[in-house]
């Protein structure tokens, strides 16, 4: 690219403060702004850029390129003053397929588990020396930051589907991990998610592949059709690649990869036996969906082997943060109700005995509201839970009106009857936490996508 300085933003943002910091590290001259500094922010003036707190037209300055996160619109001052300079405004989406472009693209997607599954790749490709640069949706314990600058052919990006940004990505390959309602604000309805991912299938390269979840149906669905090679994996006997001989210990688990069939024996001729070291049965297909990837790429078995087992995870997953009275305190990002579910299952895999305390923040008045009984479901299988006000973000007015977390506290408290709280101030919930625990036979649990993890962390550190 011929642009020397480029102006984000939005920068507090993890998509975007991550191709900020790859942009510092190509050597633009880069600004940012933000309605609030954060550890990413600081971090990037650290690097070297320029940090605007709040939105202002002077703050773009003689900027060549400006890049807005999704949730800029376009009344935000800096990009009017864009547009009236006639400088070039595009989204995250679109300047990170442009860095994509200069390499071999691999694009992970699916509704859950794409973060963790980036990392897992992240991780493998590394341990293997090829050198990739990486945008990762969550801070990568490996390497301390949700971005990786690397000299290698490969760029291994986390591909977001709301709105269907994740086509702007350039990719040989691609991963699904599982494709469920969701950012139905945006697409209106399932079917029109199905489609964003089918285009998501077709749009890569013909030389290329797709490794997915060859359990999930909706997935079946999208790629019957495709001339794109796909590699299924999954515990289906149908599928390509079988996962088999599964074993549970404490709530990590030990399972094997069969081939299961001539057309993947060019990178996978007999079974590779593969060891978590992080918590979740739903760790399997991610690190199972990573680890062919980086088979059908070449990378040996056992450095796959040896990189899966020593993954150290990413924050906001599963994280032990602390410990309070004896009780471990950990934080995640699960907003949709099977995240949720899933979570609160590998908890109690991972502490038996031990009684789950949730504190969960809904995430969207227009996901609340269009997932509310799954919502209903998922958090009552807590032995404790708080719930907080619902944190808007990108809601217009009519789901505003549509739903509160008082709502899904009512309905919860018939099926629970007891041990179901509404606390309206989440400040409020550590002074909640304290009165009301007393024993040490509890798993405290911090969920959410909002600003939930920074409460969670305040009476720890």
């Amino acid at each position: 690219m011929k642009t020397k300085k480029i102006h984000f933003i939005g920068v507090s943002g993890i998509g975007v403060s991550a191709v900020a910091q790859l942009s510092i590290k190509r050597g633009y001259t880069v600004s940012g702004s933000a309605l609030e500094k954060n550890h990413l922010t600081e971090k990037l003036e650290e690097l070297g850029m320029k940090f605007y707190l709040g939105h202002k037209a002077d703050n773009i300055d003689d900027s060549d390129l400006i890049v807005r996160s999704a949730a800029v619109k376009d009344d935000n001052p800096e990009v009017q003053e864009g547009f009236n300079k006639g400088i070039d405004v595009i989204y995250y989406s679109k300047y990170l397929g442009m860095l994509m472009s200069e390499k071999e693209g691999l694009a992970i997607a699916g509704t859950h588990g794409k973060t963790t599954t980036t990392a897992m790749i992240a991780t493998i490709i590394s341990h293997a020396g090829l050198d990739p640069e990486v945008v990762c949706g969550g801070i990568m314990k490996e390497f301390g930051s949700n971005a990786i600058y690397g000299n290698g052919k490969y760029f291994i990006a986390e591909a977001c589907e709301y709105n269907r940004s994740f086509l702007d990505l350039n990719k040989k390959y691609g991963v699904i991990t599982n494709i469920e309602p969701d950012h139905l604000d945006y697409y209106g309805s399932f079917k029109n998610i199905l489609s964003s991912f089918r285009e998501f299938v077709n749009k890569t390269d013909k030389s290329g592949s797709i490794i997915v979840n060859g359990d999930d149906k909706s997935i079946s669905d999208i790629i019957s059709d495709s001339d794109i090679e796909i590699v299924k994996i999954g515990y289906n006997k149908e599928n390509d690649i079988i996962i088999d001989s599964i074993k549970e210990i404490e709530g990590k688990y030990k399972y094997t990869l069969w081939p299961n069939g001539s057309n993947i024996a060019a990178f996978l001729n007999n079974s590779i036996s593969i060891e978590l070291s992080i918590p979740g049965r739903f760790n399997i297909i991610n690190s199972a969906l990573a680890s062919v990837l980086a088979l059908r790429l070449g990378v040996k078995p056992g450095n796959v082997i040896k990189s899966i087992q020593s993954f150290k995870g990413t924050e906001r997953r599963l994280e032990v943060i602390g410990m309070y009275m004896g009780n471990p305190v950990i934080s995640d990002y699960a907003h949709h109700p099977t995240e949720i579910s899933a979570t609160i299952d590998a908890i109690k895999k991972a502490y038996p005995g031990r009684y789950v305390f949730a504190v969960f923040q809904p995430h969207q008045y227009s996901r609340t509201a269009l997932l509310f009984d799954r919502f209903v479901n998922a958090l009552s299988k807590a032995d404790y839970l708080i719930l907080t006000k619902i944190y808007r973000q990108r809601d217009s007015a009519k789901f505003v009106k549509m739903v509160k977390s008082k709502d899904l506290f009512d309905e919860i408290k018939k099926v629970k009857w007891k041990n179901v709280f509404f606390v309206d101030n989440i400040k409020d919930v550590w002074k909640f936490i304290q009165n009301f625990i007393k024993s040490d036979n509890l798993v405290i649990l911090f969920m959410g996508a909002g600003d939930i993890d920074k409460y969670a962390r305040a009476m720890l550190f």
